[in-house]
């Protein structure tokens, strides 16, 4: 490289400098230099670095202060207010929140409607069906007697059992129609089990044939609870003939 070509190179070199230099000094360096102000720094001063890259302190937000709410009567906005309600959730001494279980309240017992043959609706549970109801009986209860206390007639056991069926004796739940909407119970006569006879040889005594055992078996529920234990001197109730 000749000595022209190396003072061009230096010449470059020193205004690339002189450059950066000046670009370091900031927008208020450059102006002051611009106008004439001796204050202004040169390129022959030392460039204080931190006033190089300081960065402009960001303007502070203004404050905004929200007023307390005025608090005025029940309902103000910004207070609220207390209510005692009923069997609601209330707090306690510690401060926590405990609430009073309340049972809900059991439906009133059934009215007996007219048109029903129930005389009594006591112990008596409702049902989908509005006119079949649900009754738990006591122990040792019989179709007969349960007949007497819910429609006041010996006779409609037939009608619990019918609807019962399958159970001997009254069970841990028994259904209890509100209307009898069987036929007609046909009349029946008491007659006396003869010694040898079972109730084949009394429906067949009674009422012409054996094979009618099973009628005097249903209408004597109560008293025989298996058609194969029948003794002498038991008075059961037969269909009177036809």
């Amino acid at each position: 490289m000749g000595k022209t070509e190396k003072i061009v190179v230096l010449s470059v070199l020193f205004a690339v400098v002189v450059l950066f230099v000046w670009s370091l000094q900031g927008p208020e360096a450059r102006a002051a230099v611009a106008g004439g102000d001796p204050t202004a720094p040169t390129t022959d001063q030392p460039v204080d670095s931190a006033n190089v890259f300081q960065r402009a302190t960001p303007k502070p937000r203004p404050v905004i202060k929200l007023e307390d709410p005025t608090i005025g009567g029940p309902g103000s906005f910004g207070q609220t207010e207390e209510v005692a309600v009923k069997g609601s959730i209330s707090p306690n001494e510690q401060g926590l929140l405990t609430s009073r279980i309340v049972e809900p309240e059991r439906p009133e017992g059934i009215q007996l409607k007219a048109g029903w043959d129930l005389v009594s609706s006591a112990g008596l549970e409702p049902t989908v069906d509005p006119e079949m109801m649900i009754l738990r009986p006591a122990a040792g209860s019989t179709w007969a007697s349960l007949a007497v206390t819910l429609y006041g007639d010996e006779g409609r056991a037939r009608l619990l059992r019918h609807y019962n069926e399958g159970m001997v004796v009254p069970g841990e739940q028994v259904l209890v129609p509100a209307i009898d909407d069987l036929d007609p119970a046909p009349a029946y006569i008491t007659v006396e089990v003869l010694e040898g006879e079972s109730l084949w040889l009394v429906s067949e005594r009674t009422l012409g044939s054996g094979a009618r055992w099973k009628e005097i078996f249903d209408l004597n529920r109560g008293i025989i609870s298996d058609a194969s234990k029948v003794r002498a001197g038991m008075m059961l109730q037969v269909p009177a003939a036809n």
